[in-house]
């Protein structure tokens, strides 16, 4: 059994995509990075640019793990769905389906836990998806910019939290994204409406049922730069009110086009 670790990035620090690798070594054989941008967030950009990739290259290196990087010439059209999609494609020429799936985004890293547990959970074939525990921490006294709140208006407030994710999944031939970027499924005539969901929380299709690995992963997401953060923010008001994401059965068999009617 081996583990692959799949990291979509796109104009990441070089700093955190350096140390990504030997956060997720514990764990993984092997990393697949893809690189590229939304559509609708950056049409123009392609790349991040070789500053990051000699970053993973020489933190994978440092690690003691392989990885495979994805660089596309044009910015991808379906945004989350299609890169995300592309991802499982791409780790799939590397797998038989004795093998695992860690996505792990680039802001997120393995800080604690019982990795040759985990591994052995997972070849015990009990579960094809399993949750970790998502750490997150706040500061309470700072704004979005990075100001300072004056004066504390949440005092007392919790500076960490934990919460689970579903991110662990079985290297099942033909996994593939679906109509949102949370709808990772494979087609099976014997589920409902012909898709078999490894996670689609809030959608109309069954899920497998999921296990829990003793795994904590930090969330970075709130270290970011103010200015990278924005953009993320703006381009997920354009993504909702595009309406270029929905987990609706006519809405996938529509994009697809080859999910058959049952």
């Amino acid at each position: 059994m081996r583990v692959i670790g799949l990291c979509a990035f796109w104009d990441e620090s070089p700093t955190w995509l350096a140390s990504h690798p030997a956060a997720c070594a514990q764990l993984v054989d092997h990393m697949v990075y893809v690189d590229g941008a939304y559509y609708l967030f950056d049409h123009r950009g392609s790349s991040s640019g070789v500053e990051a990739h000699e970053a993973i290259a020489m933190g994978c290196q440092a690690a003691g793990i392989g990885y495979t990087l994805h660089v596309p010439q044009t910015p991808w059209m379906g945004n989350e769905v299609e890169k995300r999609s592309f991802m499982f494609q791409l780790a799939e020429q590397l797998t038989t389906e004795s093998d695992w799936y860690v996505v792990i985004d680039a802001d997120t890293f393995l800080i604690d836990g019982d990795c040759a547990r985990a591994r052995a959970q997972m070849e015990s074939g009990e579960y094809e998806a399993y949750n970790v525990h998502l750490v997150e921490r706040w500061d309470w006294n700072k704004n979005e910019d990075g100001s300072s709140i004056v004066p504390t208006t949440n005092a007392g407030a919790p500076t960490k939290s934990s919460s689970p994710l579903t991110c662990v999944f079985k290297a099942l031939r033909g996994l593939r994204v679906y109509g949102a970027h949370y709808l990772f499924a494979v087609k099976d005539p014997d589920w409902k409406w012909g898709l078999k969901a490894l996670w689609g929380p809030s959608t109309e299709y069954d899920v497998v049922p999921h296990g829990q690995l003793n795994l904590d992963f930090e969330h970075r997401n709130k270290l970011r730069t103010y200015e990278r953060a924005q953009a993320a923010r703006d381009y997920y008001r354009v993504r909702d009110d595009a309406k270029v994401e929905r987990t609706t059965r006519n809405f996938i068999e529509t994009v697809d086009g080859e999910i058959a009617e049952l």
